[in-house]
């Protein structure tokens, strides 16, 4: 087995993640997890990350693209004049937000928000913003779940705070990397890519 460490941005992240590796990429096991800080706090780790992949810690990092960008198109604006090995270092990328990817798995949203929503969107990577979508479909869910998930601020919906943990659970128990796949172009990327680590 090979040690990997992974970057990422919130927790959700780190529960897909690692998730994805444990099940398509066996050959790794995560030995450690930073970051859960967001975006920024990522971007301005990664020529440290790089370095610290080409000096022998492998290292996958996961970011939203925040936005429809395809992960291509953002992984060359973020490694612009970085050079690295692909096979010690990968940038994966979820279109509009990792949201997108727990929604790609009906069965788990259902599990999350304790009902089956209506029909979610496919590809995932098209709603342009996963995480309100997910939100919206949690006011519908029962009380204590639904005071878990969300809260209104000014107007806005928020994540709750059960969120995570309601999250992490679903991806932990019910999500399935190989369903998923199906209907998130940017997750059935990654997965492909994992295939050379």
């Amino acid at each position: 087995m090979r040690s990997v460490t992974i970057a990422i941005e919130d927790q959700l992240s780190e529960v897909l993640l690692s998730r994805v590796i444990a099940e398509f990429s066996p050959q790794l096991v995560v030995g450690l997890s930073i970051g859960r800080k967001g975006n920024g706090h990522l971007r301005n780790r990664l020529p440290n990350l790089v370095s610290a992949a080409q000096a022998g810690m492998p290292v996958i990092m996961l970011t939203d693209s925040d936005g429809p960008e395809a992960p291509d198109v953002v992984r060359s604006q973020w490694m612009k004049g970085l050079t690295y090995e692909s096979s010690r270092f990968h940038l994966a990328v979820a279109v509009q937000e990792v949201e997108a990817w727990l929604l790609a798995d009906e069965l788990a949203v259902a599990h999350m928000l304790g009902k089956k929503c209506r029909a979610i969107p496919v590809p995932t990577d098209t709603i342009e913003s996963p995480k309100e979508w997910l939100l919206t479909q949690a006011l519908k869910s029962a009380r204590r779940i639904k005071e878990q998930l969300v809260r209104e601020e000014h107007g806005r919906l928020k994540i709750g705070e059960g969120y995570n943990a309601l999250a992490a659970r679903a991806v932990s128990e019910v999500w399935s990397p190989a369903r998923a796949r199906a209907n998130s172009f940017s997750l059935d990327q990654f997965m492909r890519e994992m295939l050379t680590w």
